[in-house]
């Protein structure tokens, strides 16, 4: 099997087993948290103490996410090693390091929003300021590689998606003739 048939079947579960997390964070009453965006990118402490409803079910929700961290960073790894192949290039190692920043970065907003879920109601807490601080930045560092991964991957998906396409049409349209 060539490289580029093995780290294409590797994204392609990958693919699936990030969507059916996804589905989870959807469906499983006791980790759904309301306005989990709006919560990620609050200004202040008094606003993420205000937007989080249920501190048991954010605490859910959160733990649950270091599963999703492992499996959207290996999405992004193999969308990578399926880049790399299908544009017959050599990439650095430390290309596929910047592949897991995301979900380091990820991991520190998951244990500051922990620790200040514990705060909640005591937003004059200096320890609780410091903490806010590294949650909003680790947020926003997140989510500006989190895009970069989230285009290559959609990228991707679209090329199979137009692969698949032109098959179809090709056996529908223009079967091969037996010899």
């Amino acid at each position: 099997m060539s490289r580029l048939k093995f780290y294409s079947n590797l994204w392609k579960i990958n693919v699936v087993l990030v969507f059916i997390l996804g589905i989870l964070f959807a469906y499983i009453p006791s980790i759904q948290v309301e306005n989990l965006i709006n919560i990620e990118f609050s200004n202040c402490l008094a606003e993420f103490n205000n937007l989080i409803k249920d501190p048991v079910c954010f605490k859910n929700n959160t733990y649950y996410d270091f599963v999703f961290i492992i499996a959207y960073s290996f999405l992004f790894y193999y969308s990578l090693k399926v880049f790399e192949n299908t544009l017959s290039l050599t990439l650095k190692p430390w290309f596929f390091i910047i592949c897991f920043i995301p979900g380091f970065f990820d991991v520190i907003e998951n244990l500051s929003g922990l620790y200040l879920v514990d705060f909640i109601g005591n937003d004059s807490s200096k320890d609780a300021s410091n903490m806010f601080s590294v949650f909003y930045w680790f947020v926003r560092l997140k989510w500006v590689f989190v895009i970069i991964f989230i285009l290559m991957t959609l990228t991707i998906f679209l090329y199979y998606f137009v692969f698949a396409i032109e098959k179809w049409i090709e056996t529908l349209f223009f079967p091969k003739k037996a010899k």
